[in-house]
């Protein structure tokens, strides 16, 4: 009954002296009730290993990053794509939507298919098409040294061959330009004074998000350098990182772009993190998995579980699926319990709750397969388990199907080719530039 209901109820109760009584049972018998009630639901056996309300912890925030740089449409695009060790020309074009009848005019071209066959020798692969998508150019760039460029004629395409000898030199001086500087106030700033681009910015700072939070750990005295590609010639677009490195206090960190689009140590290491699906190591079995659809165990209410229930006893250890950092570690929540919050680089968030114990604080850098915490029962849980939350973007992802990275190590004849090509740079990225250019600026 609302309580406006009960209020004038009751003075209509009160007016009538003799009604007092009768309005008092009334009260006591919808107590009674409600306490019968509440004892039938407590007494309910509760089999389930159930989430909390994840509405309560709200989604993590996603810093969009806009694109910062606006393509010339007076000419077509050049689009780049980077070859893997299992490509051919035909997955290539499968892969781009190009069209097969454009390749057999390529074929066609005599002496072409000794360069078409042989893909795995051209780390990056350049093209022109036209608005009915329709192959204007196509450049190849061999590990040997010669650039193969077949442009279309008519109908026909005409192969021209040429050396520049970049690759043999084993480096790309004449197609990079290197940008050096030191942080005074924000990084964004501090690589403006440089003559860094925004996108440039950009660029960097996601590449060694992973070791760094460029908005909270920069300190004065941080040294970047970055080799660009700035020649329009180049197999690369203009302002590419083709290599860069950041030194903080002791720590130094160093990436090259290998042939995948990926950034790596020079030791074939890819820079970030590829995932674990397995928070727990143990085996353990999935209780609840990720469902949008949902039908709550208790309540029968339709609610989407945004996350991968593991049943699993007390204190069993939980590790990090992912480099990161610590952005929540959470004591006593009424709903989620003990929890850990990690963002594992710019676009995943993942979230550990219900534990017993936490063994990282908030500010804190893990590395994949750390300790964090040891599983538990608090909060909202009617059983001991862990419950994780994946974000990718702002977007709540099953853990079990998202695409995630995971190559960590370049080997065999992907890592020969990844060194090779790498050399000349690391040592032009190393070497003392000519002029340093100081970017000393007042705190923001």
């Amino acid at each position: 009954m609302p309580l406006c209901l009960i209020r004038d109820h009751l003075k209509q109760q009160f007016a009538n002296r003799a009604g007092v009584k009768h309005f008092l049972l009334i009260v006591a018998s919808v107590v009674a009730g409600a306490c019968l009630l509440s004892s039938a639901v407590s007494a309910s056996p509760h089999v389930f290993f159930d989430a909390p309300e994840s509405e309560n912890l709200e989604a993590p925030v996603y810093e969009f990053q806009p694109e910062t740089t606006v393509p010339d449409s007076s000419a077509p695009r050049w689009n780049l794509y980077y070859v893997s060790d299992t490509d051919s020309i035909w997955t290539l074009f499968k892969n781009e939507g190009l069209s097969e009848f454009d390749l057999m005019d390529l074929f066609a071209v005599s002496g072409a298919g000794q360069y078409l066959s042989r893909l795995d020798h051209s780390p990056t692969v350049r093209y022109q098409i036209d608005e009915g998508k329709k192959l204007l150019q196509l450049h190849l760039a061999m590990l040997t040294g010669e650039n193969i460029l077949f442009e279309r004629f008519d109908r026909k395409f005409l192969m021209t061959v040429y050396e520049t000898g970049l690759e043999q030199e084993g480096d790309h001086h004449s197609a990079l330009a290197k940008v050096s500087g030191e942080i005074s106030g924000s990084f964004y700033l501090s690589g403006k004074k440089a003559g860094l681009s925004a996108s440039t910015i950009t660029q960097f700072a996601s590449i060694f998000q992973w070791y760094v939070d460029f908005n909270r750990d920069i300190q004065a005295g941080d040294r970047f350098d970055i080799l660009l590609a700035s020649d329009e010639n180049s197999n690369l677009p203009q302002g590419t990182i083709v290599a860069a490195s950041f030194t903080q206090n002791k720590r130094s960190f160093s990436a090259v772009l290998n042939n995948d689009g990926q950034y790596y140590t020079p030791e074939g290491k890819l820079i970030g993190s590829a995932f674990s699906r397995d928070p727990l190591k143990n085996g353990a079995r999935v209780s609840s998995g990720f469902d949008l659809n949902r039908i709550h165990p208790i309540t029968g209410i339709e609610r989407p579980h945004l996350g991968t229930d593991w049943a699993t006893p007390v204190g069993t250890p939980v590790y990090a699926v992912a480099d990161g950092n610590v952005n929540l570690a959470i004591t006593g929540h009424p709903m989620a319990g003990n929890y850990i919050e990690l963002r594992n680089g710019r676009r995943y968030v993942t979230r550990y709750l219900h534990l017993d114990r936490l063994s990282v604080k908030a500010g804190q850098q893990v590395k994949k397969g750390d300790l964090i915490g040891y599983s538990g029962n608090t909060g909202l849980s009617t059983g001991p388990h862990l419950h994780f939350e994946l974000y990718v973007d702002g977007q709540a992802q099953d853990i079990m199907t998202a695409e995630l990275p995971d190559q960590e190590q370049l080997k065999g004849l992907s890592l020969q080719r990844f060194q090779k090509s790498n050399t000349g740079l690391l040592a032009q990225l190393n070497s003392p530039p000519d002029k340093t250019v100081l970017a000393m600026l007042p705190e923001d």
